[in-house]
């Protein structure tokens, strides 16, 4: 009898990549990680089109960065909020498989979004960005873009609902720092 052939002996050791068994069988998405796809979805503009299986890849990536990456479910959902509410990464950040992505210099975009996100949280906000009060009402005249607390130039905001401001405040036409 001939002897097998290294490579079909290998393969009848440890199998097929066609091998069918349960290990190599996928996982089907975990709920935490369809409810994170259905909500990634949701902040994608309508005009994406997505592929058909778009969910399930969308919760796979999301268990694969619990499992494989050792990411925490607060973790993933901060960054992901951040980078998709950024002016410049909410046009670039289109599926999360990006977060396991590595950029040119290696360092995967998870990393990137999360270094960012720190940096532009630990900006301290300077004395121009005031609160112009005047009657009930105040409005933001300048304020530094933040996502986190979702501020936008110019809004209208009841100034009943600001914390800790005295009376004489909301009479007065002097700028406030927040």
């Amino acid at each position: 009898m001939p002897p097998r052939s290294t490579k079909a002996s290998i393969e009848a050791s440890i199998g097929t990549p066609n091998d069918t068994s349960p290990s190599r069988e996928k996982k089907p998405p975990s709920p935490d990680g369809l409810a994170f796809a259905d909500w990634f979805r949701s902040t994608l503009p309508e005009s994406i089109r997505l592929p058909a299986n778009w969910r399930e890849s969308f919760a796979g990536t999301f268990d694969e960065l619990l499992r494989l990456d050792k990411r925490t479910t607060d973790e993933i959902r901060k960054v992901s909020e951040w980078a998709r509410a950024d002016a410049f990464w909410s046009t670039n950040f289109l599926s999360p498989a990006k977060l396991r992505k590595p950029n040119r210099d290696g360092i995967r975009y998870f990393d990137v979004f999360a270094e960012k996100m720190k940096a532009e949280d630990s900006k301290p906000v300077s004395a121009p960005h005031a609160l112009r009060l005047g009657g009930r009402t105040a409005k933001i005249v300048s304020v530094v873009p933040n996502h986190h607390l979702g501020y936008r130039t110019s809004s209208r905001v009841n100034a009943a609902d600001l914390p800790n401001l005295p009376e004489d405040d909301f009479n007065s036409q002097k700028d406030i720092p927040f």
